[in-house]
């Protein structure tokens, strides 16, 4: 009667840790690739491209995206080389040009400018920006940049033109959560035999 209780006992426990691993598992599965269908504002294009060399400063930087900005998004522009007259490079913070919402020219809301002077010096500049989809409300960041009467160092350029970077803004924990819920599939998958073996 005692071995009769104990087998049931224990399958029941058994039952237990693999059905709570697996409804956990699944949720946070369903979490992570729910996210991964969330409309992003994603890079498309560029003018200046990322990388590009150019002889004159531009009357302006425009950033295109995949899909329709709300107005919170936002870009920014900057220098953190410039050339001074006899053409040496100066190293430090210039100024910053930005802009929040998408260009008013842009009938689908889809680009980001950011007007600049044309009397800018020579050098290195960068552009940030912050996008949220208007659809969703999902964030993304990205950066790159472009050079001015001068070439790109190779170290920026090493790994991707003009340094490009863009990143979801929930990346991590989206990453966590997909990681996560494989783990506890698992666990509701081989914790039988664990802890047979234990036993």
């Amino acid at each position: 009667m005692t071995r009769t209780t104990d087998f049931w006992r224990q399958s029941l426990g058994n039952r237990i840790i693999r059905g709570s691993a697996l409804t956990i598992g699944t949720i946070l599965l369903l979490f992570g690739v729910g996210e991964q269908l969330v409309p992003r504002a994603s890079f498309v294009s560029s003018n200046p491209t990322p990388g590009a060399a150019l002889a004159s400063p531009p009357a302006s930087v425009a950033v295109n995206f995949n899909d329709k900005l709300a107005e919170d998004s936002e870009m920014s522009v900057s220098s953190t080389i410039t050339l001074s007259p006899l053409g040496e490079p100066v190293y430090g913070n210039g100024p910053v040009f930005k802009t929040k919402g998408p260009d008013s020219h842009d009938p689908e809301q889809r680009t980001l400018r950011v007007a600049l002077d044309p009397k800018l010096a020579h050098g290195l500049y960068w552009v940030n920006w912050t996008t949220v989809a208007a659809y969703g409300r999902a964030k993304s960041s990205g950066r790159f940049c472009y050079a001015v009467g001068m070439t790109v160092p190779g170290s920026i350029t090493r790994e991707h033109a003009g340094g490009f970077y863009e990143r979801d803004y929930r990346w991590r924990s989206d990453r966590a959560a997909l990681l996560g819920g494989i783990f506890m599939v698992l666990i509701a998958v081989f914790s039988p035999r664990f802890l047979q073996r234990v036993r």
